[in-house]
């Protein structure tokens, strides 16, 4: 009597997981899904100056010390400048 009960349990839950998947099947084919992986949009980039190498802390920066790259993200970072630019004492953006 167990056995059969045991066996009997067995195949509804192999049947029901074989109607699952069936129907899982059925629901996607009709509901396809646009392919996003396959045409990503390209990240809006903006050129922003960073420094060329590591600098130490209080160097005065010159055009040798900074390169343009760029910056792959719609939003600039606060006080930063998108050309290189030569600025004297007391010119030019306010840092911080």
């Amino acid at each position: 009597m167990r056995r059969v009960l045991v066996i009997t349990i067995l195949i509804l839950a192999i049947g029901s997981g074989g109607a699952a998947s069936i129907l899982t099947y059925r629901i996607l084919k009709n509901n396809q899904v646009p392919n996003l992986i396959s045409q990503p949009k390209p990240a809006p980039s903006l050129p922003l100056v960073v420094a060329a190498a590591r600098l130490p802390y209080g160097t005065v920066l010159e055009p040798a010390h900074l390169k343009v790259v760029e910056w792959a993200s719609a939003v600039r970072p606060a006080g930063s400048v998108h050309q290189h630019q030569a600025y004297g004492p007391g010119e030019g953006p306010a840092w911080h």
